[in-house]
């Protein structure tokens, strides 16, 4: 047993328990035991970013050795089909090494009990990432040829609610089964909301309306003709750079719609009916007009944000027996970042937003934000949207 984190201000204490590999159920075959990454998958950082549930134990249902011998083989039969998720990067960090090397699955216990907690994260919702993997902290781009895909952590509270995490590196987990669809609406609707907040809010702070630049998330598997692509394991998504230019874009709510409308078709229609080869040659040039680009990516007069949606995918039906979560919590890049997901009330989108604090502080006074969200907490970081409230406003706007 060993000290996971001590945190002296709101005398949290994590104790780690004990640390182990969970291994496929069954062996993965030798044809499949090296998975070569695509264009999209080399591409993508190979960071862990993890996000972790809470649930209560409502009816004292949990016991703790049954929870974690269910988590462990559940965990081991999902290994054979998403086999790779227990494999490690080879040394040409373009393929994954499938050889059962398994997942790192920690437990721990923390002195808490997880109502208290709960409270604690209306006044400061990052106090959640003390509970994002262990062994987290342990990898880097000098171990990360020899440590997990994805790690797993399993902490218990006192009144026997647990926190669950799980944290994957990015080629080998996202969209792994195909599963996530874009849902350009909403997420349209509410992207450009959060945009112009996050341009006014910059204006505010520089005293000027400086140039901003958003990757905006795209899943290509429906929308190019290439029929293995749809059920198929890997990345098949791009975040979409959008270019803010004063003087050249209205800060009216519908041009900023717009802008990521037409941003987006451009790249869709020019990846419809293109070869794999056509794609990668279309991706690589918009790279380099805005990522690697001296005049955005690496100038320091533009801002920049990343927004990342997690809608349509059902975070919030991830019982593991236990219920629904309490609470759901994205982990945190080094850039200002919205996350988007469904919550428990279909007509909401959940927003969790990572801002620097003089930006946090002009969002909560923003009359746009306020007239279209309401807080399920005190703190702003995270908030709700109602759709219904939305596309009634821009139908007004665009007729």
């Amino acid at each position: 047993m060993k000290i996971g984190f001590v945190n002296q201000k709101d005398c949290i204490k994590l104790e780690i328990l004990w640390t182990k590999l969970i291994k496929p159920s069954l062996p993965t075959p030798p044809h499949l035991q090296r998975y070569k990454l695509s264009f999209f998958d080399q591409l993508s950082e190979k960071e862990h970013v993890p996000f972790v549930l809470f649930y209560a134990n409502n009816n004292n249902f949990i016991n703790n050795s049954t929870i974690d011998e269910r988590l462990e083989q559940s965990l081991s039969k999902i290994l054979t089909h998403v086999y790779l998720a227990a494999g490690r990067y080879d040394k040409d960090e373009c393929s994954i090494l499938c050889l059962d090397q398994g997942v790192s699955y920690t437990k721990a216990k923390v002195n808490c009990k997880l109502d208290n907690f709960l409270d604690k994260t209306r006044k400061d919702l990052s106090l959640a990432s003390l509970f994002w993997p262990h062994v987290n902290k342990n990898i880097d781009q000098t171990n990360l040829m020899v440590s997990p895909i994805v790690t797993a952590q399993v902490t218990e509270f006192e009144c026997g609610g647990l926190a669950i995490s799980l944290s994957g590196s990015h080629p080998a987990i996202d969209e792994a089964c195909g599963a996530l669809t874009f849902q350009p609406s909403r997420v349209e609707i509410i992207t450009a909301l959060l945009w112009r907040a996050f341009i006014c809010a910059s204006t505010t702070i520089n005293g000027y309306v400086r140039p901003s630049l958003m990757d905006f998330p795209l899943n290509l598997r429906s929308k190019t003709s290439l029929p293995q692509v749809h059920n198929s394991m890997g990345n098949f998504r791009i975040d979409v750079p959008i270019k803010f230019i004063s003087g050249e874009i209205k800060m009216e709510l519908h041009n900023f719609i717009i802008l990521i409308r037409d941003t987006v078709n451009k790249v869709v229609a020019s990846c419809a009916k293109a070869s794999p080869d056509e794609i990668v040659s279309t991706l690589v040039n918009i790279y380099n007009e805005s990522v690697r680009s001296p005049e955005w990516g690496g100038n320091d007069e533009v801002d920049k944000v990343l927004c990342s949606s997690m809608c349509n995918f059902p975070l919030h039906d991830t019982d593991f027996g236990l219920g629904k979560p309490a609470l759901l919590f994205f982990g945190t890049k080094d850039t200002q970042m919205f996350w988007l997901h469904d919550t428990d009330i279909h007509s909401e989108v959940g927003v969790q937003m990572d801002l620097k604090e003089s930006y946090m502080q002009l969002f909560e006074c923003d009359d746009d934000i306020k007239a279209h969200i309401y807080t399920r907490c005190k703190s702003l970081i995270s908030f709700y949207f109602s759709i219904i409230l939305l596309v009634l406003v821009l139908f007004v706007l665009f007729i």
